[in-house]
C-alpha cells in the first residue's frame, strides 16, 4: 500500500505541475518539458525518501519505504509518467481518428456524410504541419529540393522497424 501511496502522490504531484505550466504557458517542445518535469518530480521524490526515511507521516500513513520498497515504487512511477506521456502525445496531436472521433461527438445524432471527412482533411491540415515537425524536431532535412532522413530519423525508423518486425507488422503499413 506504501508503494502504490507514494507512486501515486509522487505522480498527481508532477500531473498538477504540468497542469499548472502549461496553463501559464505552452512550451516549444512540449514533449521535452513533460519528461522534464516527470523526471525532476522524481528526483525529488528519491530526495524525500532519503531525507524523510527516519519520521515520515503523511496522512497519518507512514512512508518509510524500504530499498526494496522504494526501487518498486521508482518503477511505478516511472511506468505511470511514460504511459501519461504516452496519452498526452495522442491527445495533443490530435490524430486524424481522434479529429473524426471528436466531430463525430459534436454531430451528435445528426451523423456526418463521408464529404464531410473529406474536407476535413487535406494538406493544410494533416500532411504540412507533420513535414514542418519532422523537420523541425531533425528526424529529416531538405537537400535539393527532397526531404531526406537525417541521423536522428534514421534511427528512429529503425526503432520503428524493429518494434514493427517483434509484432510481425508490414514495414509500411500498420
Amino acid at each position: 500500500m506504501k508503494i502504490l501511496f507514494f507512486s501515486c502522490s509522487l505522480f498527481t504531484f508532477a500531473y498538477f505541475a504540468h497542469l499548472i505550466i502549461w496553463k501559464t504557458t505552452l512550451p516549444k517542445n512540449p514533449m521535452k518539458k513533460l519528461l522534464v518535469i516527470f523526471f525532476v518530480n522524481l528526483l525529488a521524490g528519491v530526495a524525500g525518501i532519503v531525507i524523510f526515511s527516519g519520521n515520515n507521516h503523511f496522512f497519518n500513513l507512514s512512508l518509510n519505504l524500504n530499498l526494496f520498497e522504494s526501487l518498486h515504487a521508482i518503477i511505478m512511477y516511472l511506468c505511470l509518467s511514460l504511459t501519461y506521456c504516452l496519452l498526452y502525445q495522442g491527445i495533443s496531436d490530435c490524430s486524424p481518428t481522434c479529429i473524426i472521433l471528436l466531430r463525430l461527438n459534436k454531430a451528435k445524432d445528426n451523423g456526418l456524410k463521408i464529404d464531410d471527412f473529406y474536407h476535413m482533411f487535406n494538406d493544410d491540415k494533416i500532411l504540412k504541419p507533420r513535414i514542418r515537425y519532422l523537420a523541425k524536431n531533425n528526424l529529416t532535412y531538405i537537400e535539393k529540393d527532397k526531404y531526406r532522413l537525417s541521423p536522428r530519423g534514421n534511427f528512429y525508423v529503425n526503432l520503428v522497424k524493429f518494434q514493427r518486425r517483434l509484432f510481425g507488422f508490414d514495414q509500411i503499413s500498420g
